[in-house]
Formats: structure tokens, C-alpha cells, sequence
């Protein structure tokens, strides 16, 4: 069974590192948060997915890479 990890507020960047180290899918966006990992305010759902990049990079896992043209990019 699929499972993706998300949280809220500041929950989001723990409940995203224990979905990263545990093989799950992750995702976020400032529906979930609008703070960033360090504690700043994000400016954009694009900060938001580069820091998640990052804590994935961190763990050795890469980020999903869409094809281009895809409706869901």
C-alpha cells in the first residue's frame, strides 16, 4: 500500500525526515506549512519543495523527476 507523509506547521519537517529515511513518499507545499525547515517564513510553495529536495539529497534519496509536458508538473 502507497504511502505519502505530510505534516503541518512546524510538524511538517520532522514528519517529512522520518517519511524520507523510511522509504515513503513525501510531499509539501504552504497548504502544509509556511515555514521552512531553519524556522524562517517560506515566500513560495518553491522554497518550500527545495528544502524538501534537500533533506531528501541529505539521505540519499532523489527527488521524483516528472517528464516534461505532464498535466501534474
Amino acid at each position: 500500500t502507497p504511502r505519502l507523509h505530510h505534516g503541518y506547521g512546524r510538524a511538517a519537517w520532522p514528519v517529512l525526515e522520518n517519511g524520507i529515511l523510511t522509504g515513503k513518499d513525501v510531499r509539501v507545499g504552504m497548504e502544509d506549512t509556511l515555514i521552512l525547515a531553519d524556522g524562517t517564513r517560506a515566500g513560495s510553495n518553491k522554497q518550500l519543495v527545495e528544502g524538501a529536495v534537500l533533506l531528501a539529497r541529505r539521505f540519499g534519496r532523489e527527488p521524483l523527476r516528472l517528464p516534461k509536458g505532464n498535466p501534474d508538473t
